[in-house]
């Protein structure tokens, strides 16, 4: 409960500094990949795909954009970090850390969106 109550008191940090980057979708082939936008997406992100995404606090890399793969079904296929300063995939992880099956599609996506071009993102 702790843990929840600290990461929650940092939503609006997290929101603060990427909020250039909330507003992107990236969507190709039945797959829609979107950043996670607040701390408790990034739990339930976590809980579902049994990852350590919340739990090692992701959220607080400020230079790291997490996003999130799913079909048209809204299922989630894989969890993505991307560096915004590297502009390269460091992670691309389904359920339980495995590879996910659609993997080269969704880094494929991921690598040809011009992030240059995000504008942003009012909330």
């Amino acid at each position: 409960e702790k843990q929840r109550t600290e990461a929650e008191a940092y939503n609006d940090t997290y929101v603060e500094q990427h909020k250039k980057w909330l507003g992107v979708v990236i969507v190709g082939r039945g797959i829609t990949i979107k950043p996670l936008q607040s701390i408790s997406e990034f739990r339930e992100e976590a809980e579902t795909m049994h990852h350590c995404v919340y739990a090692n606090a992701y959220y607080k890399k400020k230079d790291s954009l997490i996003m999130s793969a799913r079909d048209k079904s809204g299922k989630r296929l894989a969890t993505i970090e991307y560096d915004l300063k590297r502009k390269s995939i460091l992670q691309c992880r389904a359920a339980y850390n495995a590879q996910p099956e659609r993997y080269k599609e969704i880094c494929n996506l991921v690598s040809k969106h011009d992030f240059r071009k995000t504008k942003i993102v009012k909330q």
